[in-house]
C-alpha cells in the first residue's frame, strides 16, 4: 500500500540548514516585493502561496544535477519521460499552520510530486490519502531530515497543523510534453 510513496536520502544535515536559511531569505524577498499579503491564505505560507514566482532548483543549480541523477536511478519509479519539467518551492509552516488536502496538477501517468523535509517535527510527517481495496485510508508517513518522498501527482496529501515550525521543499515533476507555462519551471535534460 505505501509502496506508492518512495522515500530516499537527498540532502545532508548541513545542506538542510543552508536551505532553511534560503527559505527565510526567500520569504523576506517575497514580502519586500509586496507578495506577503496572502501570507496564510490557501497553502499556509508566503513561500508556498508564491510557488509560481520562483524555482528552488533554478536558485540552486548544484542540486539540479543531483535531482537528475536521482530521477535516473533504476530504483526510482516515476513514469516520467525526458526531458522533465520541474516546479519547486519552499514551504514554511509556523505553529498552528499546515496545508489541507491537495494534489499536484498533472498527467496521471507522466507527472509526479515530491517533498523534501528540511526541518521541524518529523511526526506525524506528511499525511497521504491511500486507496486500500475499496477503502480510502489516511496514512501518516514520518519525515526524515534531508529525505525526499516521491509519489504520483494524483495522490492527495496534507500537512497537519504543526506545533513547531516545519520547512520543506515542494516539487512537481512533469514529462516534457506537459504544458505548465503558468509556472516558473525548469527543464531537466537526461
Amino acid at each position: 500500500m505505501l509502496d506508492i510513496i518512495q522515500q530516499f536520502k537527498f540532502f545532508t544535515t548541513e545542506e538542510c540548514q543552508q536551505i532553511k536559511e534560503y527559505a527565510y531569505r526567500k520569504e523576506k524577498e517575497l514580502i519586500d516585493e509586496g507578495h506577503g499579503d496572502w501570507a496564510y491564505h490557501e497553502y499556509g505560507s508566503i513561500t508556498s502561496n508564491n510557488y509560481f514566482r520562483y524555482n528552488f532548483f533554478k536558485d540552486h543549480p548544484v542540486y539540479k544535477e543531483r535531482l537528475i541523477d536521482f530521477l535516473k536511478h533504476p530504483n526510482i519509479h516515476h513514469g516520467l519521460k525526458w526531458p522533465v519539467r520541474v516546479q519547486s518551492w519552499v514551504n514554511i509552516y509556523r505553529k498552528g499552520h499546515g496545508v489541507g488536502w491537495h494534489n499536484h496538477i498533472g498527467n496521471m501517468r507522466t507527472s509526479c510530486a515530491a517533498n523534501i523535509f528540511i526541518d521541524g517535527p518529523t511526526e506525524p510527517g506528511t499525511t497521504y490519502l491511500i486507496v486500500d481495496g475499496q477503502d480510502l485510508q489516511e496514512v501518516d508517513k514520518e519525515n526524515h531530515k534531508g529525505h525526499i518522498q516521491l509519489f504520483p501527482c494524483f495522490i492527495y496529501h496534507k500537512v497537519k497543523l504543526v506545533e513547531n515550525e516545519r520547512v520543506s521543499v515542494g516539487i512537481t515533476l512533469h514529462s516534457f510534453d506537459y504544458d505548465d507555462t503558468d509556472t516558473n519551471s525548469i527543464l531537466l535534460e537526461r
